[in-house]
């Protein structure tokens, strides 16, 4: 009973992500925004929650699982119904299911070896906050910046790194598992080139360069 309750905080505060885009995007008129903070949310949320309620269990890879499945059935049902442009329903059919084998990965291989937790937590924040910075400060400001793909500028990369070092005192306070500086750059740096070249596959592919690079570095 106490892990049913458990499993229902972790999925009403995931589900309540997806009203709370709305409500931003009704406000500021800014999908892209919306689609970011839940980006954030949803992965943070879900690395955070499950391991304060669970520890190192197989209770992770399995809300992992669920999480795959509940967030690409919402976002299926919401650009079914919506009226955004096609590009952007396909972009977010596909990054859906990515995030959530991304989390899969790294939730059982945690199960497994704990020295993996480190891993996830990082490549969570590499994905959830790095790319989300990226993202809506290079849309907004990358035209005053160098270009260095067709659509991705050095303010976007710049604002990835120093997302994504800052947002990894998360995982690092909670698991209390400092490492240095040095390290973290290093990781950040490389899942930001990762991001500028993975195209559609970035949800995926961040979360493995970060987590595979955190765990050769520990």
């Amino acid at each position: 009973m106490i892990n049913i309750l458990k499993y229902l905080i972790v999925i009403i505060c995931e589900v309540l992500i997806i009203p709370s885009g709305n409500l931003i995007e009704e406000k500021f008129g800014k999908g892209e925004i919306a689609r970011k903070w839940g980006h954030v949310l949803s992965g943070t949320i879900l690395w955070t929650l499950s391991y304060l309620l669970f520890g190192n269990s197989i209770h992770l890879f399995l809300l992992a699982a669920l999480f795959t499945v509940v967030s690409t059935s919402l976002t299926t049902t919401g650009n079914l119904e919506s009226d955004k442009r096609p590009d952007d329903e396909l972009n977010n059919l596909k990054s859906t299911p990515l995030q959530g084998i991304g989390h899969m990965i790294f939730a059982g291989l945690s199960v497994f070896n704990p020295v993996f937790l480190l891993p996830y937590g990082m490549a969570v924040i590499a994905l959830c906050i790095g790319d989300a910075a990226a993202a809506l400060i290079g849309s907004k400001f990358g035209k005053y910046s160098i270009k260095i793909t067709h659509n991705k500028s050095l303010i976007g990369f710049i604002a990835f790194v120093v997302a994504a070092s800052l947002g990894s005192l998360l995982p690092m306070t909670v698991l209390n598992i400092m490492i240095p500086i040095w390290k973290i750059l290093i990781i950040m740096i490389i899942s930001a080139l990762v991001e500028l070249f993975s195209g559609d596959w970035d949800n995926l592919l961040i979360q493995l360069a970060a987590g595979f690079l955190t765990f050769i570095l520990l």
